[in-house]
């Protein structure tokens, strides 16, 4: 199980806690988890993904603040992705997550 921290950010851009996001994956699909910050106003996370020979990550989608992971089903068998996660409050968003790096299985 691969790890990631979130810092999420209060609107004032200070740190307010770090929390952890497992990254699990099978053949068809990668799931993102992560634990939402137990303080702190935030009303969703934006989710970026890159493929894994670069660091240009595109946006994948919003979750709302009730949900706490997001499965991305557009990934193919043998190729390596990376995810990072971002808090949000009012279209602010936190500081990037540490990345996850997610080869999915050929079979």
């Amino acid at each position: 199980m691969i790890r990631l921290l979130i810092c999420v950010l209060v609107l004032s851009l200070q740190a307010e806690q770090i929390v952890q996001v497992p990254a699990e994956h099978d053949s068809h699909s990668v799931i993102v988890r992560w634990n939402a910050p137990a303080t702190g106003t935030y009303d969703g996370f934006h989710i970026y993904r890159a493929d894994g020979c670069c660091n240009n990550f595109v946006y994948l989608q919003s979750v709302p603040v009730t949900r706490n992971l997001t499965v991305d089903y557009k990934v193919i068998g043998g190729a390596t992705y990376k995810y990072k996660v971002r808090s949000t409050m009012k279209g602010v968003e936190s500081i990037d997550s540490n990345v996850s790096i997610i080869t999915v299985p050929l079979n």
